[in-house]
């Protein structure tokens, strides 16, 4: 008997002992790779960063972070980030989101409430990974309105050929209008420089990207089958988008006068973005 309690609680000291070293470890990859995003020219900033989840997880919270790119003068703040994985699985990371958050730009102040806001992140290599966010619900408030998104998932999938990127919801539902169909959109992605799990911050908001074979879909419709667009993050864009044959009844027939056809078009443009239909 005495001899299996000395077993046992050998084992259980060895066993916590390469836990909190690996907690250390993990610890301090989560604080280079916050390095690594200043060097590209955020500031991100954060209180206590305290570390849980023996004896088989590590859960990571980040206390009252802040993320501010000067150069854009944008920058997001939140309660805490919590970043999740299983001791045994260092390629796969689960990232629990704040209910409330505070996103601003250049003119606006935007505040966020989300439930049940998560992403799952699974890594290959540097350069080959699945980035996917979710919540079940998603509301946006600012001085131009307030719109509230059900079942929200954005993905950006990194592999050996052009990432991808989809967005879609189940409804939008504004002061308006109330869009009760699943909206999808997708796109491949090409950068002046290859997206990586190191510089993912940098590349999506420091550089010209590329979006290619841009589609969207309402329901069972296609609304744009085809496009390529040319953006700097929240700056400027270029390209053109070909809208199917009967977007103009479609789009009609979703927004039901709340939002006018020609001024979406004329927005669209104003932006840089050429419009090419079989109705025009």
């Amino acid at each position: 008997m005495k001899t299996a309690l000395c077993i046992v609680i050998f084992a259980s000291g060895l066993w916590a002992i390469f836990w909190f070293w690996g907690a250390d470890k993990n610890r301090q990859f989560i604080i280079d790779w916050l390095t690594d995003q200043q060097r590209s020219g955020w500031i991100l900033k954060h209180s206590e960063i305290s570390q849980l989840g023996f004896p088989n997880r590590y859960d990571t919270t980040i206390q009252s972070p802040e993320i501010v790119f000067k150069d854009l003068k944008i920058s997001w703040k939140g309660e805490f980030l919590q970043l999740m994985r299983l001791r045994y699985k260092k390629n796969h990371w689960i990232i629990i989101f704040p209910k409330k958050q505070k996103f601003v730009n250049k003119t606006t102040d935007y505040t966020i409430l989300t439930e049940d806001m998560r992403s799952s992140l699974i890594t290959e290599k540097p350069n080959i990974f699945r980035l996917i966010t979710q919540a079940k619900k998603l509301q946006v408030s600012s001085k131009h309105g307030n719109f509230i998104l059900k079942d929200v998932q954005i993905s950006l999938l990194l592999s050996n050929s052009e990432p991808n990127i989809f967005l879609q919801c189940s409804s939008i539902i504004h002061e308006k209008f109330e869009l009760n169909q699943n909206m999808r959109f997708s796109a491949k992605i090409s950068s002046q420089k290859k997206i990586t799990t190191t510089n993912i911050l940098e590349t999506l908001t420091n550089t010209h990207l590329k979006l290619n074979e841009i589609k969207w879909q309402s329901g069972e419709k296609n609304l744009i089958s085809k496009g390529n667009i040319e953006l700097k993050f929240l700056e400027s864009a270029k390209g053109f988008l070909y809208l199917e044959k009967d977007f103009k009844s479609t789009f009609d027939d979703l927004f039901n006068g709340s939002l006018s056809y020609s001024n979406f078009t004329r927005g669209i443009e104003r932006l840089g973005i050429n419009l090419n239909s079989s109705n025009f």
